[in-house]
């Protein structure tokens, strides 16, 4: 004899298989907003660090004019100190031939002191002091 079993395990299997479907859809829902959080939020640190580049190419470009206006700066500056190195081997020059003028008028201004002791020799010895012979201012 046989044993006729209801329909349920059938339906035992169809509930499983449901319960399955949505458990299956819900996880690839689940995944799917996952999916889209991590596309969106990887869209927005795209965007973030796409401003930040933009940002840092406008201060590579001021900074650029900066360097080619210091670079401008020390050239001038270069010149100038060039033209500066120029007149202080010229005021070294100068000095050098100022010091020798003053050797010079040194040794004229000892000549002129010997000249002028002579004479003083000379007028005492025709004008003695206490011969009276003294002009008045």
């Amino acid at each position: 004899m046989q044993i006729q079993m209801p329909d349920m395990p059938h339906r035992i299997l169809n509930a499983i298989l449901i319960v399955a479907s949505v458990q299956m859809l819900a996880i690839a829902g689940g995944g799917w907003m996952l999916y889209q959080f991590a596309m969106a939020r990887m869209d927005t640190n795209v965007e973030r660090l796409t401003e930040r580049i933009d940002a840092n190419g406008e201060r590579i470009d001021r900074n650029s004019v900066l360097i080619g206006q210091i670079g401008e700066r020390v050239d001038r500056n270069a010149d100038l100190i060039a033209r500066n190195a120029e007149l202080i081997r010229q005021n070294a020059e100068r000095i050098d031939r100022n010091g020798e003028l003053i050797t010079q008028l040194r040794e004229r201004m000892t000549a002129v002191e010997v000249r002028v002791g002579a004479l003083e020799e000379v007028v005492r010895f025709f004008h003695p002091p206490e011969s009276g012979l003294r002009q008045n201012p």
